[in-house]
């Protein structure tokens, strides 16, 4: 399954990037800093450089997957409105 990640990198994110890369999970996760993006490589999974705060850079990141898991703390509706 391909999945979207929101909030990959913190405390929830982390293991559940993991896991999912682990049971054969095609990740792609949210990145805002070439920080977190190392670190989302680092777990197996691809960075996409986004924002939440900006709606129009998450409708590429947005179109080729199976499900997202919105594990940020900011609330956002991804669920096929585009």
């Amino acid at each position: 399954m391909e999945i979207f990640v929101t909030g990959a990198t913190r405390v929830l994110g982390r293991p559940v990037v993991q896991a999912l890369v682990d049971g054969g999970h095609r990740v792609r996760a949210l990145s805002r800093s070439e920080e977190n993006a190392a670190a989302l490589r680092e777990l197996g999974a691809v960075p996409v450089a986004a924002s939440l705060f900006e709606v129009e850079s998450l409708k590429p990141a947005c179109r080729w997957r199976d499900t997202d898991l919105h594990l940020s703390q900011f609330r956002l509706c991804l669920s096929g409105q585009w």
